[in-house]
């Protein structure tokens, strides 16, 4: 098959054009908060108020950044709250993701985990299945690590026959 060289050059720009929006299948931001997520897939269900993202998630927040392979985003059951254009957005009211989850917060501290739940309301992030939270100074690991947003202090409880432990640099 002989191809003519008028076809090969707008071919290669055709691929090249094409690779990079293969890399995130979607990309954008959530309400209000003006988080900013990627995927590689996403499926919103608007009837149970959830949009279910999963494979190389990524989000960024004002004070954190995120990553993992699975994001669940729950929203209010509220259809009536409004974004600043004036048309309807649901508001964000809890997020699970899971599988090899890391966080970057602003204040200098890393967490590691399999799951991590945010609670909007009560502004903390529980940490479950291996959690690890850590600064330059200090690294502590138990069965659940919760961290308050707002004091930007945390707790940490045992595993049941277990102590929690710290590393102190």
């Amino acid at each position: 098959m002989k191809i003519s060289k008028q076809y090969i050059i707008p071919g290669i720009l055709l691929l090249l054009a094409v690779i990079p929006c293969s890399l995130y299948a979607a990309q954008g931001y959530l309400g209000k908060s003006k988080m900013y997520i990627e995927g590689d897939y996403w499926e919103m269900l608007h009837d149970e108020n959830l949009l279910t993202i999963t494979g190389n998630v990524f989000t960024k927040s004002e004070n954190m950044e995120l990553w993992c392979e699975k994001m669940v985003v729950f929203f209010e059951k509220d259809d009536t709250a409004s974004n600043d254009s004036g048309s309807n957005s649901k508001q964000i009211s809890k997020i699970i993701a899971t599988k090899n989850v890391k966080i970057d917060l602003k204040n200098g501290y890393t967490t590691f985990s399999d799951k991590a739940e945010y609670i909007k309301k009560r502004q903390e992030v529980t940490l479950s299945e291996n959690p690890i939270i850590k600064n330059e100074v200090n690294e502590v690991r138990g069965c659940l690590i919760t961290y308050f947003l707002n004091s930007k202090s945390y707790t940490v409880e045992s595993c049941t026959g277990k102590q929690s432990g710290m590393t102190v640099k």
